[in-house]
């Protein structure tokens, strides 16, 4: 029988699991203990990125998964239910110590199970405050806690305060700090590829919704990005970004460069861009082939093309412009199965050189896609791969064979 200490990690996001890392880390190096990692919360969630793979990828030899989220999604409900799990956990592994940060529904699960099955629970930064229902949870982790890591004095006052027992409490600063100063941070680059990052200028904006008012988040998301747009983002340019193709291309009674140029002055460089852009959108070959190639007209409304030759000059027009986003809404539904395919290998060939958002009911254009986002009545129901999708919901399944896809 092994003599080595059981110490359970309970984790429920991705922060709190960077909180926890390092002395994680540190604790599994140590021959005394043996470390457990009990994963749950946003973790295992598709929608939310299924963060558990990053936690598989760090070598801890002992984590156990649970789903703790419910059809309802309220947080008194996922309470229970983690506290379930998690008790039926510790009644098998029966660890020696539990390990939860902040003050998360999954922090307070582990005191409780902690608490009431004599097991001593150790909680990371306690004694902060917020001013929502977050501190509340936070405090009452506290008070069904035993020992207590604390990142300031502060931290540290109102915990005695509170009736801890100052022996009990130690001062270590914020877990945050470890990470800031590893020596085995990866590099810029490295985090740019990891996260698929493909500009050398962007900035980061973090949003943090109030967790007692999910009907107020989309408001709340739009007032902080409208905000920042007042202050500074020039909108003409961003929308000069942004390439959009429509299930019906409109093309005009004019030459192919003017249709894909919008009338661009001829010059050695705007050529080059338009005959980059045909290629990029497999129909170089056929201007080449018309009697005055770029000059071609190509009648009203397009009527010397076919479907797929249209959707490829719209295709080729978004591309002039040196976009780093395009929508195609419904781009391929009015083709035919084969132009369709024949479109569908060049959105694929597009791939990687910058973001391509399809709008589609036909299915067979997003198969290849690397995130499908499945919405009912406006709102966001699942995100995943093509394949996660028909998994996790029976609606997508059943659409894919009512396509015999």
């Amino acid at each position: 029988m092994s003599t080595k200490r059981k110490i359970l990690f309970l984790t429920g996001t991705r922060a709190d699991f960077g909180k926890l890392k390092s002395l994680i880390n540190i604790t599994d190096s140590h021959e005394e203990f043996e470390v457990h990692l009990f994963v749950t919360g946003m973790h295992m969630h598709y929608k939310y990125g299924y963060t558990v793979d990053e936690i598989e990828r760090t070598g801890i030899k002992c984590i156990y998964k649970y789903i703790n989220y419910t059809t309802e999604s309220t947080m008194d409900l996922t309470l229970a239910k983690t506290i379930e799990g998690l008790s039926s956990y510790v009644q098998e592994e029966k660890p020696d110590l539990i390990v939860v940060h902040g003050d998360r529904g999954e922090a307070l699960a582990g005191a409780i199970v902690g608490a009431l099955n004599n097991i001593i629970v150790a909680h990371i930064e306690g004694g902060e405050v917020s001013g929502t229902i977050d501190e509340l949870i936070r405090h009452a982790v506290t008070k069904m806690s035993h020992v207590h890591f604390v990142s300031n004095d502060r931290a540290q006052n109102r915990l005695v305060q509170m009736g801890e027992l100052a022996d009990n409490i130690f001062m270590i600063g914020s877990p945050d700090v470890d990470i800031m100063f590893s020596d085995s941070l990866p590099s810029l680059e490295e985090v740019k590829e990891y996260y698929e990052i493909p500009y050398e200028r962007y900035a980061m904006l973090m949003f943090h919704p109030v967790t007692t008012e999910p009907h107020r988040i989309q408001h709340d998301a739009h007032t902080l990005i409208d905000v920042r747009e007042a202050k500074g983002l020039n909108m003409g340019t961003f929308q000069k970004r942004i390439g959009y193709i429509t299930q019906e291309p409109v093309i005009f009674d004019g030459t192919i460069f003017n249709n894909v140029t919008f009338w661009d002055e001829k010059t050695p460089d705007s050529l080059k861009r338009f005959h980059d852009a045909l290629g990029q959108a497999s129909i170089l070959d056929f201007v080449l082939e018309q009697p005055d190639a770029e000059n071609s007209r190509l009648g009203n409304n397009g009527i010397n093309l076919s479907g797929g030759q249209k959707q490829r000059i719209s295709i080729a027009r978004e591309l002039y412009k040196d976009i780093d986003f395009l929508f195609m809404d419904e781009a391929t539904s009015a083709l035919d199965s084969e132009t369709e395919r024949a479109i569908q290998e060049n959105i694929d060939e597009l791939k990687g050189q910058f973001t391509i958002i399809i709008i589609a009911h036909r299915l067979s254009t997003i198969k290849n896609a690397d995130r499908v986002v499945m919405l009912r009545n406006g709102c966001i129901e699942h995100i995943g791969s093509y394949p996660d999708l028909i998994q996790q919901s029976a609606t997508f399944k059943r659409m894919v064979e009512l396509q015999e896809l």
